[in-house]
């Protein structure tokens, strides 16, 4: 992803457990993408977390496709932000915590960005179902750098 080692990189890790809101996610996306804006640097972004991962007993090796098609239908609408309105509760029934990752990603690309879908499959050997879809923020005028990526898996 670095077309050049020298670039600097700032890892934010991220443990949204249970107790970490649709709301909240996307809210703290927001307040990064304030912070990326005030900066007046280029920036890429990579966000990683299943959309249907279910790693509970009962659940396990279990994939949502409904729920993930949905997902992904949202992001290529360029209404993902959208996906943080979504009641907390029905949300982990269906993608558990890690989802809360993308939803942070989306908080900082912000509505409007459309997604493109590179690759979907779900993968019930592992519980989820895994996707990279690419978030171009140039496209859609914003002056977030170049590109946002957002991956699960």
């Amino acid at each position: 992803m670095l077309p050049r080692p020298d670039l600097p990189v700032i890892p934010i890790i991220t443990q949204p457990a249970r107790s970490f809101s649709p709301y909240n996610a996307r809210a703290t996306g927001a307040a990064l993408r304030a912070a990326i804006e005030e900066s007046g640097l280029r920036v890429a972004m990579l966000a990683t977390g299943g959309l249907s991962h279910f790693l509970d007993p009962g659940k396990f090796g279990q994939v949502d496709e409904e729920f993930d098609t949905y997902v992904l239908d949202m992001l290529k609408a360029g209404r993902g932000p959208d996906l943080g309105s979504l009641e907390p509760y029905p949300l982990l029934d269906h993608g558990q915590y890690e989802f809360m990752n993308w939803l942070i990603m989306l908080g900082i690309v912000g509505p409007g960005v459309k997604g493109t879908v590179y690759s979907y499959e779900p993968m019930e050997a592992s519980g989820g179902g895994w996707a990279v879809v690419g978030m171009d923020t140039a496209a859609a005028g914003l002056d977030l750098g170049e590109r946002a990526a957002a991956t699960a898996g």
